[in-house]
């Protein structure tokens, strides 16, 4: 199974969301994380509060932790 299509329903992403890659990383300390890079369709338009899409000026990346995935930080 492609890791991709396995971690994208258990984040609950969906088009226009996609993961586009996954790394992990080994601290000196020995405790494992896994990134997670998330993009989104260029086409992608978010709705404004009357219901039509919304202008895009600009993207930036952001970065949060989510909850451990199989006991590793994520």
């Amino acid at each position: 199974m492609e890791t991709n299509k396995f971690f994208e329903p258990l984040l609950g992403l969906y088009s226009p969301f996609h993961i586009s890659w996954i790394t992990h990383e080994v601290s000196e300390d020995q405790i494992t994380a896994i990134h997670i890079y998330i993009t989104v369709e260029t086409n992608y338009r978010p709705l404004d509060s009357e219901g039509r899409p919304a202008t895009i000026h600009d993207y930036e990346s952001r970065q949060w932790r989510h909850l451990d995935l199989f006991q590793y930080p994520c």
